[in-house]
């Protein structure tokens, strides 16, 4: 699996009677590890009780223990001196749980430095991607028509190739607008258009805060983050290293949450499981965007899994 799309699996249940622990159970184990001090342990068992929350019908379950997993893991590596992924974590244990503290009675030193530091880069840091989603409204677009080139515009990311094919045959202004009102119908299921309401925000959000201002000065939608955000939404929370990449995600430090366009480095979205795609197996997903000073800003690391996973996303009809 490629270094450049991070990507936590659950483990194996190793064990015969992990197989007979519930996730709430899996919980009440991992507190007790974290309580007595047992960091590896603890962590082992959290990793034991997302793929025990992650079966299907546990969403809510899974749901509810997303925000205080994600602390106990904070705490758990601090404490392992993995600061990078503990303030990763607690940063995502904020988003769910603004306002949250930590008591410093219970806990170390490590972890409430640790905690207290992500607090402080998310005081200090702009608005996110996903807050400035939520807050933005897609503006009321003219109506124009259908032209040839429409294919060629951000919905290229939801196309397939046999419509590409079917669109390419197409002669007439009357024809491509009947062929949209059939692709968009095909994707929102004859329902009230949420589909398509979704990706006309995504589009204009992208264009938005994520326009391109290098060589390419490409409209925000049309980049290699606009695919993305339009295919998966905005991610659960994003970073910018603005060093030469390490080799491994892991051991980046970690810097201010911003949809703003950074220096040299390289641009992490988080995603975690209830985000993506139906029938995706991954508990989390790190998209990596690089800016290396050739020209290009926010270049996709691409690789096969990562590619499967947007794929997923593009709702083709079968």
């Amino acid at each position: 699996m490629s270094r450049r799309l991070c990507i936590c699996l659950a483990v194996s249940l190793v064990a015969g009677i992990a197989l007979a622990q519930s996730a709430t159970e899996l919980f009440e184990k991992a507190k007790e590890q974290v309580k007595a001090g047992s960091w590896r342990d603890a962590a082992a068992t959290m990793d034991l009780l997302d793929a025990e929350a992650g079966k299907p019908g546990n969403e809510k379950l899974e749901i509810q223990l997303e925000a205080p997993v994600a602390f106990y893991r904070g705490v758990c590596e601090a404490n392992m001196g993995q600061l990078s992924d503990a303030g990763a974590d607690f940063e995502a244990f904020l988003r769910l749980q603004p306002g949250a503290t930590i008591d410093a009675v219970v806990y170390s030193k490590k972890a409430v430095a640790a905690f207290e530091e992500a607090r402080r880069v998310m005081a200090e840091a702009k608005p996110s991607l996903p807050r400035a989603y939520q807050d933005f409204r897609t503006p009321a677009a003219p109506s124009v028509p259908v032209t040839a080139v429409w294919n060629l515009g951000p919905v290229r990311w939801l196309i397939g190739d046999s419509e590409k094919a079917a669109w390419a045959k197409l002669k007439t202004d009357a024809e491509r607008a009947a062929f949209v009102d059939a692709f968009w119908l095909a994707r929102d299921g004859g329902t009230n258009h949420g589909f398509r309401a979704a990706f006309d925000k995504r589009v204009a959000f992208s264009d938005a805060y994520l326009t391109q201002d290098d060589k390419t000065a490409m409209a925000g939608s049309l980049t290699d983050r606009g695919r993305v955000f339009i295919l998966l939404g905005p991610p659960l929370y994003a970073r910018r290293i603005t060093a030469a990449p390490p080799a491994s995600i892991a051991d980046r430090n970690r810097s201010p949450d911003t949809p703003a366009l950074g220096v040299n480095g390289s641009e992490v979205w988080h995603y975690r499981k209830s985000q993506l795609p139906a029938g995706v197996s991954f508990k989390q997903v790190n998209v990596e965007f690089s800016t290396t000073g050739g020209g290009r800003s926010n270049v996709l690391l691409n690789d096969t899994d990562l590619a499967a996973i947007l794929n997923a996303a593009r709702k083709v009809p079968a």
